[in-house]
């Protein structure tokens, strides 16, 4: 997912670049005060108030430029800052279809209440075993993540298509600072149609053990949005 920047009106006019690559905006102000100390040079051999002027005129140029670029890339931090937390916000909101979990390697049908019972109780015997869950999210990308059973809520609601939901995720900057990737996080919420099984800690809202903590950068399967 792109990084949207803030309007800056005039700033590709006057000194801001088409998108947050400040670094080459600061270096070409290295260029601009290269070349008016060339012009300074040249206007004091030759004498030539023109070519003074020429120079001054430059100098200006550059010392407002380099005050407008650090205005703008402050601006710039705290308009990425905002929109990262109000996306990971909305990430960790939104729930994706379940096109298949498979734990302990076997493929479990969450749509059958039988298979969707045997589940729950491998899951309380066995919070260690590995899961897999495969999931969609727009346009049409298929995703697959992994975790321990226990690190995997299960809510019951009936009627319910299977569906997950990473209540840890969060978008993060790439290293060129221009694109997002997600972070998926170490838990998920898994939900359901199947009965709760008699006397156990699950409910509608889920298990009553918190999630286990989370993995860092690529122990989760991460995606590009």
């Amino acid at each position: 997912m792109p990084l949207v920047r803030a309007p800056v009106v005039l700033s590709h006019v006057f000194a801001g670049p088409r998108r947050p690559d400040f670094g080459r905006s600061h270096r070409q102000n290295v260029v601009l005060a290269v070349v008016a100390a060339a012009v300074f040079v040249l206007s004091r051999l030759l004498w030539s108030t023109p070519v003074a002027l020429v120079a001054a005129g430059v100098v200006v140029y550059a010392f407002a430029r380099f005050v407008f670029l650090l205005v703008l890339e402050r601006n710039q931090d705290r308009f990425g800052e905002r929109w990262l937390r109000e996306c990971s916000r909305v990430l960790r909101d939104s729930e994706f279809p379940v096109v298949r979990l498979s734990a302990d390697d076997r493929s479990y049908d969450l749509t059958d209440t039988d298979r969707a019972a045997r589940l729950l109780h491998l899951s309380d015997e066995r919070p260690a075993a590995p899961v897999e869950i495969d999931f969609t999210h727009p346009p049409s990308a298929l995703e697959r993540v992994g975790f321990a059973l226990g690190e995997v809520q299960f809510r019951t609601v009936a009627g319910a298509e299977p569906r997950v939901r990473f209540p840890e995720a969060r978008y993060r900057l790439d290293d060129s600072a221009l694109r997002t990737f997600w972070q998926l996080g170490g838990s998920a919420v898994v939900t359901l149609d199947a009965p709760a099984p008699s006397g156990a800690t699950r409910a509608e809202t889920g298990r009553s053990d918190p999630p286990g903590a989370g993995r860092s950068a690529g122990g989760r399967g991460g995606g590009s949005a």
